[in-house]
């Protein structure tokens, strides 16, 4: 593509798929300075002006050097109307920006909802009525001897329709699959809610949960809720993955504990499931959570001997028949078998080399191999 040097000042923007990170613009302008601008930014022809489709910060950099020009790639106009060709160069960044942004949460996930509203502005579906006319029109015209060409070409490309999805995952690479859920998460949080939760590290299975509901409306009202439940727990765990953990574990104990009464009561009722949630893991799971945290050892009721003990917020000690009993809270942990004293050192060796970054689980084969092991290295 040819690049030109165009007046900033026939440069117009308008609402972008991103905001502008300001904290950018200064070292951006100091680097043209130095370096030169390494990619020009994209416009769209406009009449006598443009409209920015691809780099904006580029752009503000220029700005701020008080430059008069910049290189730019112009798209030509393709459409006589605007907004189909504002439509294609949404694409044109959103695909820029795909390449260019961290794959996961909720930033991506919104770049292909936005990316999806402008390919069915621009690549409408096809309906089977519309098909079926383009036929009954060929077949008369072909009866009648009459040219229909045109009308065969339409319907060839009817019927060889490109969708969103196929379009995308050659593209980005993604599976289809990966790419209907992203959808389903930007549709659901709006970009302000996704930001809050971008910037608080939840995790992608997390989004996939608190976007579930048959009616899209509630399901919006319900990621609300949700992301309101995880602000307010924030501040109880040291790291994002124990929060996330936590969430999660909360969020299918109590749907377990509903489907019981109602299959798929969390898809039917989004709303009520995120209160009665909330309501669950306020005055609940998040007590009974914390009061295990700060009491590292413990039975399983006040007559019995000890049989667990928690070392941190992500290693646990125990005995089967704790297992036995709460096995159904206690979920992703990678998971060691203890049996004979003779392992305790490679089992020590195996807390101390995963213990900082994941979730492990020794299970003792008696009481006995429990209380040995926590007086030798835990010294309790």
């Amino acid at each position: 593509m040819n690049v030109t040097d165009i007046e900033l000042c026939k440069i117009r923007t308008e609402k972008r798929l991103w905001e502008v990170d300001e904290d950018k613009i200064k070292p951006l302008a100091e680097s043209i300075k130095t370096f030169g601008l390494i990619n020009p930014i994209s416009v769209l022809e406009d009449g006598d002006n443009y409209v920015l489709i691809a780099g904006e910060h580029r752009l503000l950099a220029y700005v701020y050097n008080e430059e008069i020009t910049i290189p730019t790639i112009i798209h030509k106009r393709q459409y006589e109307n605007i907004e189909l060709d504002k439509a294609r160069c949404l694409i044109m960044e959103a695909d820029e920006n795909l390449l260019r942004r961290t794959p996961d949460g909720h930033e991506e996930a919104y770049l292909l909802y936005r990316r999806k509203e402008a390919y069915e502005i621009l690549f409408p579906t096809p309906t089977s009525e519309k098909i079926k006319k383009l036929k009954k029109d060929i077949n008369y015209r072909v009866e009648n001897g009459l040219p229909y060409e045109e009308l065969e070409k339409e319907l060839n490309d009817l019927e060889n329709h490109k969708s969103f999805v196929e379009d995308t995952v050659e593209k980005t690479g993604l599976s289809k699959r990966t790419i209907n859920q992203k959808v389903r998460i930007g549709t659901i949080i709006d970009k302000e809610t996704g930001e809050i939760l971008d910037n608080m590290n939840i995790s992608t299975e997390i989004f996939k949960k608190i976007v579930i509901g048959d009616n899209e409306e509630d399901a919006k009202v319900a990621s609300k809720i949700y992301t309101d439940t995880i602000k307010t727990i924030d501040d109880k765990f040291e790291k994002p993955k124990e929060r996330n953990n936590f969430f999660n574990e909360s969020y299918n104990k109590l749907k377990t504990e509903m489907n019981e009464q109602e299959p798929k009561y969390h898809v039917n009722h989004p709303i009520e499931f995120s209160e009665l949630l909330q309501d669950k893991i306020q005055n609940e799971y998040l007590p009974k959570y914390e009061e295990s945290v700060s009491s590292p050892v413990g039975s399983q009721n006040e007559n019995e001997e000890t049989t667990y003990y928690k070392k941190g917020n992500n290693v646990l000690i125990c005995t089967i028949s704790f297992i036995e009993n709460h096995g159904e809270s206690v979920t992703n942990f990678i998971t060691v078998h203890l049996n004979d004293e003779r392992r305790f050192e490679k089992v020590k060796n195996i807390i101390d080399t995963y213990g900082d970054e994941d979730n492990i689980m020794v299970v003792c084969s008696d009481i006995n191999i429990f209380s040995n092991y926590i007086k030798k290295y835990e010294n309790i």
